[in-house]
This record gives structure tokens, C-alpha cells and sequence, in this order.
């Protein structure tokens, strides 16, 4: 989930920046990137609130570590928002890396100055 995350975000602006709904396939696809759209913003937020609330069970519970440890995985476990901010800054970090790139694709010099931050 957290790894295909960037390569969905790529699929969903290319969807956007090739905007066509003229045939019913098209109409679907982009169906599907307004989906995935959604999808892709409402992640980040619901893995925040989902580890701030069972924080408690992060590292104590086996069976919530072997279900959920992808989440936090390498992580020191006694700071609370490292382990809650962690997944979520890099799945909102990754959405602007694509961002930049389809929005900045002409002004290279910015984009790279950019990058150095994220």
C-alpha cells in the first residue's frame, strides 16, 4: 500500500494531464482517477488518526505488530509522533514529488532547488 503509493499518484496526473472523456473507456478512467484522487488525499490523514489511536498498542500488542508493523517498521517506539507523523509525511511527501513534476516540468532549475527540501 505505502510503496504503490507514489506510482498511483503518478498514474493519477497523467490521467489528468491527458484529459479525455469522449468514449466510455475514457469516461471510466477518469471514473478512476477522481477515485484514486480521493483515495490518495484521504490516506495520509486516515494512518495518522489510525496510529494516534492505537499508539498504545504499537510495540505492547503481537498481534497488532504483526498486522500493522509495515506502519512503523525501524522506527524508535518511545516518541510517540515519530511513529504517528512518520507514513504520513512521507505519503504527503511523495504527492508533492509528483506534483512538482507535472507542474514545474518546464522550469527544471526550481525543480531541483525543490527537491533538495523534500
Amino acid at each position: 500500500m505505502i510503496d504503490g503509493y507514489m506510482e498511483v499518484t503518478v498514474c493519477v496526473f497523467i490521467q489528468f494531464n491527458k484529459y479525455s472523456a469522449e468514449t466510455s473507456g475514457e469516461k471510466f478512467d477518469v471514473f478512476l482517477a477522481f477515485f484514486f484522487s480521493f483515495f490518495l488525499l484521504v490516506l495520509p490523514a486516515t494512518i495518522f488518526f489510525f496510529l494516534k489511536r492505537k499508539f498504545s498498542k504499537v510495540g505492547e500488542d503481537e498481534e497488532f505488530d504483526a498486522k500493522f508493523d509495515a506502519l512503523y517498521d525501524g522506527l524508535t517506539l518511545e516518541k510517540k509522533w515519530v511513529v504517528i507523523m512518520d507514513v504520513p509525511f512521507y505519503m504527503i511527501k511523495r504527492l508533492i514529488f509528483v506534483l512538482l513534476i507535472f507542474q514545474l516540468g518546464e522550469l527544471g532549475g526550481i525543480q531541483i532547488g525543490l527537491f533538495v527540501y523534500i
